[in-house]
C-alpha cells in the first residue's frame, strides 16, 4: 500500500490466546500492544522525539489508554513501544489508528516495523524517580 510517500508493508498483529480476565484492578484485564522497530542510528533520537511530540498524545486521546513504554537501543538500531490498556476491547478498538501511529513512528525514524504482538499484563509496577 502506498499512501503519502511512505510504502506500507501488511502488518501482521499477533494476539496471545486464549486470553482472559486477569486479577490487576478488582478483576479487569489489563492488555499491552508491543511493536518492535529497527531504525536507522543517525535518526533514533529524531523517532523518539516524533512519538514523544505526536504519537504519545494521540494515544491519550484514545478511550482505555493507560501509559506506556518507549525503549530505545543506540548500538543495534531497535526500538519498542509498549502501549498499555484498560481492557482487550479497548486495545483492538485502537487497532487501525495505532497502525498508522506505527507507520508515522517507523518514518521519522528512518526504520521499519518489525513485529507488532498483543498480550495480557500479569503484573506492572512502575517506581517513579
Amino acid at each position: 500500500m502506498q499512501r503519502l510517500g511512505l510504502v506500507l508493508k501488511h502488518q501482521t498483529m499477533r494476539h496471545n490466546v486464549p486470553v482472559h480476565e486477569s486479577s490487576w484492578k478488582g478483576g479487569g484485564g489489563v492488555f499491552a500492544r508491543v511493536t518492535q522497530f529497527t531504525v536507522s542510528l543517525e535518526r533514533l533520537q529524531q523517532g523518539r522525539r516524533a512519538v514523544e511530540d505526536h504519537v504519545v498524545p494521540a494515544l491519550g486521546m484514545q478511550d482505555g489508554y493507560g501509559g506506556g513504554l518507549l525503549l530505545g537501543n543506540s548500538e543495534s538500531g531497535k526500538m519498542l513501544t509498549v502501549s498499555l490498556w484498560e481492557s482487550e476491547q479497548a486495545m483492538h478498538a485502537t487497532d487501525e489508528a495505532s497502525f498508522w501511529f506505527r507507520a508515522f513512528g517507523a518514518e521519522e525514524a528512518g526504520g521499519a516495523v518489525v513485529d507488532v504482538e498483543t498480550y495480557e499484563v500479569y503484573r506492572a509496577r512502575l517506581k517513579q524517580p
